[in-house]
């Protein structure tokens, strides 16, 4: 049936607009969900299914760009490609941050609308329409999200003014749990304090993290999961306050997150501060080596095209200031 779909996706993308483009697609996705609901699926497993078998339309991206006349093939293979490869890797955030917002006009908006009305109703952050993801582009070199050095990223943060709260997290990491039972390896999180703030969500226990334990050298806190809390900890409701050592490290627990949360990936127990002390590079090495993954909550009054044409003025001031000809631009998905 994917195939077939694929197929005619390219025919589409050749012959018809924007919106038979939009009609065929929303009929396939919805058609997927409701064949996976009907074999037993839960209606959040038939979508995310139907999400991962989507993921075929990448296949036809090259094909899609040789056929089509002009910018519609072009828009469609470049941004459903990178949209459904993003949601097969992030399940969680991805959905939120790169999915929510309409990107441009046309074709594009379109896609990412129905996307959008089909799989984010679950998630459980507040207002999830103001979420955007802040990612760098190399366009001479095909890349579309490279990661943020930390200097960067703190110049960007202390100088935009559309978002009422930006953050970043890090590349996961698997940490050894240790202590009170056998040692038990977990995914791990480095995210901004503010992490919590940003999505629009509390600790179902306990507090979120402080500025001052996001800071190098801060005492080391950590957040875990509902799941963890019930698996390691036997839902004791006073594990806050208490011990864990992660890697050798004693960390305090300071918080447990409510069931179901999902930040970036819903595989992920434990989240600590500091998102560019990635236990991989030597100490100091996080300064210039690009890590850290922006995203940002819009204020009220601000537009999603207000935001990416200040993140534009701002390039242009990073530019001035750090000539680089290989040099990404941000912007905001």
């Amino acid at each position: 049936m994917l195939a077939e779909f694929l197929t005619r996706l390219r025919f589409l993308v050749a012959r018809k607009a924007p919106t038979d483009v939009d009609e065929e697609l929303r009929s396939h996705l919805e058609h997927l969900i409701e064949t996976n609901i009907a074999a037993g699926m839960s209606a959040e497993e038939a979508r995310r299914q139907a999400a991962i078998a989507f993921g075929g339309v990448e296949q036809t991206r090259e094909e899609c760009r040789q056929q089509a006349p002009g910018w519609l093939a072009e828009t469609v293979a470049q941004d459903v490609h990178y949209g459904l490869r993003m949601l097969r890797k992030d399940p969680g955030f991805t959905l939120v941050a790169v999915l929510t917002l309409a990107l441009g006009v046309g074709v594009n908006t379109a896609m990412f609308t129905v996307i959008r009305a089909v799989l984010l109703k679950p998630l459980p952050y507040r207002d999830p329409g103001r979420l955007v993801r802040l990612v760098l582009t190399v366009p001479n070199r095909n890349v579309i999200d490279q990661a943020f050095n930390e200097v960067r990223f703190e110049e960007m943060r202390a100088t935009a003014k559309s978002f009422s709260e930006l953050g970043a997290f890090g590349p996961l990491e698997n940490f050894t749990l240790s202590g009170g039972s056998e040692p038990q390896v977990v995914n791990a999180a480095r995210v901004s304090a503010n992490f919590l703030a940003i999505l629009g969500t509390e600790p179902m226990l306990g507090r979120s993290f402080l500025p001052e334990e996001d800071k190098h050298g801060g005492d080391p806190v950590a957040m875990i999961s509902s799941e963890l809390w019930w698996r390691r900890f036997n839902g004791d409701p006073h594990v806050v306050g208490k011990s864990a050592t992660v890697d050798a490290v004693p960390y305090t627990i300071i918080g447990v997150l409510p069931a179901g949360f999902v930040f970036p990936t819903a595989d992920v127990d434990i989240w600590v501060t500091r998102p560019s002390e990635w236990s991989a590079l030597p100490s100091g090495a996080w300064r210039t080596v690009g890590l850290l993954k922006g995203f940002a909550r819009l204020k009220p009054q601000v537009s999603f095209e207000q935001a990416r044409a200040e993140m534009n003025v701002l390039q242009r001031r990073y530019a001035t200031a750090h000539p680089n000809p290989n040099d990404a631009d941000p912007r905001v998905t």
